[in-house]
């Protein structure tokens, strides 16, 4: 696996992106080493200008410490030196393979992991399941939709001829393949050629010599950015990033229309996607809170403010995540206990408030067992998902369905039924009931709700290692 990798953060054009504008709330050098930590990678070296050295350093500096595994060392060169030496000086310090990528381009570790296992040098990276043919961009199967947005604008990249895994021509007019621009190569590589100032002109040489081979990655994010690039175009990228494919109907066509501009302006803002669970937490506290006045307004306010965070902060938190690559476990699990928050706090506030107002204890204690029972499953359902790997509930329920067979009875049965109770739509149902103005109404709907949600997560808890323990078979 390759340790190593040297990001070239020089412009070679006026066209080139500055250093420090920021693409989905991050600086594409910011980007580029959270992504190579979340991949692997140890050792990173980024080679600059002399006079550009302060503006990288402060773009290094601006990433947070928790999100990247790697110290990178700045290399600096005088206008006058070859970058070809500079490359050459860092690599003679390790046989090992390097991966050597400029800094103008969104990319993720989806990328990276399948180019840090390259094992042919010299290569040129390329991009597999998408080829030109005319004025066309056709697509295979090996690419999956979401990753095509990346190539809306076909002039931001590089077109080579592959034949025999081999590179042939490079930027010709017929060259039907996309290239990635990144690099793989040893020292011994390297220094057959002489003098280059730019990785194009090292990949022309090495093409020349007919040294070059490709590796193509096929679902990955890696897209070349400059200034001419239509804003909307980047955009479109970063939504396809951000868009969660396999939370609810509902919610993927009611609330992400809402989320979608929050989403941007947090991102554009630098928004950490723990601030936003934390505002959703307050907010749903808030909101319960209305629900001990005993005045129909309050129920009102509670409805909006509480389908507000639910349905549109919620989708935000994890948007946010994945378009700035903010992904973590520790983020993962609080926001599955926000997620269990949302329902549990109107419940404590209808038991406390049915109680007072009927008046009738037998609400709280009914509450009170409801919540136990359920917090209780709920920890040992995450134990068990822990065990197996898993920090999403949905990416566990997606598994555990695949596991039980497409076209078993029980998987046939919950997909027909998931568009009816799958995320988001339950919080509407309960926003709908609140207009009724009837609190016992809607505290008998979340204390079936929560039992409901229990005992499939006891069921699931109780035959998901069963069913992995046959699948490993």
């Amino acid at each position: 696996m390759i340790q190593n990798a040297i990001i070239i953060a020089i412009k070679s054009t006026n066209d080139a992106p500055d250093f420090d504008t920021l693409y989905g709330g991050e600086t594409l050098i910011g980007r580029a080493l959270v992504a190579m930590s979340k991949s692997g990678m140890k050792y990173v070296t980024i080679i600059c200008r002399m006079s550009d050295r302060t503006l990288i350093e402060r773009c290094v500096k601006e990433v947070d410490a928790e999100r990247i595994s790697v110290s990178p060392t700045i290399h600096s060169m005088d206008d006058d030196v070859n970058l070809s030496k500079a490359v050459n000086e860092i690599t003679k310090s390790s046989e090992s393979t390097w991966m050597l990528m400029t800094y103008d381009k969104i990319i993720h570790p989806t990328f990276i992991l399948p180019v840090r296992e390259c094992v042919q040098t010299p290569a040129l990276i390329t991009y597999n399941g998408v080829m030109r043919q005319g004025d066309k961009v056709i697509f295979g199967e090996e690419m999956a939709p979401k990753f095509q947005t990346q190539f809306q604008d076909v002039s931001i990249f590089d077109m080579v001829s592959v034949q025999d895994n081999k590179v042939k021509t490079w930027n010709t007019a017929d060259a039907p393949h996309f290239s990635a621009g990144i690099l793989v190569a040893r020292n011994a590589d390297l220094v057959l050629a002489e003098t280059w100032q730019s990785i194009s002109e090292l990949i022309k040489f090495f093409i020349t010599k007919e040294l070059l081979k490709t590796v193509s990655v096929s679902n990955g994010w890696c897209m070349p950015v400059n200034k001419s690039i239509p804003p909307s175009v980047i955009k479109n990228v970063f939504w396809k990033m951000a868009f969660k494919e396999i939370s609810g109907e509902f919610s993927k066509a009611v609330n992400s229309k809402l989320s979608k501009p929050l989403t941007f302006w947090f991102s554009a803002h630098q928004y950490k996607p723990d601030t936003i669970s934390n505002m959703s937490l307050v907010l749903f506290i808030v909101a319960s809170g209305f629900l001990l006045i005993p005045e129909y307004w309050a129920m009102v306010v509670f409805a909006v403010v509480w389908q507000f965070s639910a349905g549109v902060l919620d989708r935000c938190d994890g948007e946010v995540a994945r378009m700035r690559n903010h992904e973590s476990e520790a983020g993962g699990k609080f926001d599955m206990i926000v997620d269990d928050l949302r329902f549990a706090l109107p419940l404590m506030a209808l038991g406390v408030a049915c109680s007072l107002e009927l008046p009738d204890v037998r609400y709280a204690i009914v509450a009170a067992i409801t919540l136990a029972g359920s917090f209780a499953i709920t920890f040992f359902e995450q134990a068990t998902m822990r065990r197996f790997g898993y920090v999403s509930r949905q990416k566990l329920n997606v598994d555990y369905l695949k596991a039980k067979g497409d076209t078993s009875r029980f998987s046939t049965t919950m997909k027909k039924l998931q568009p009816v109770f799958k995320g988001d739509i339950r919080t509407f149902y309960v926003f709908l009931l609140t207009f009724l103005g009837e609190k016992t109404i809607i505290f008998w709907v979340l204390v079936f709700y929560h039992v409901f949600v229990s005992a499939l997560a006891l069921f699931g808890a109780l035959t998901f290692p069963r069913l992995i323990a046959k699948m490993k078979k």
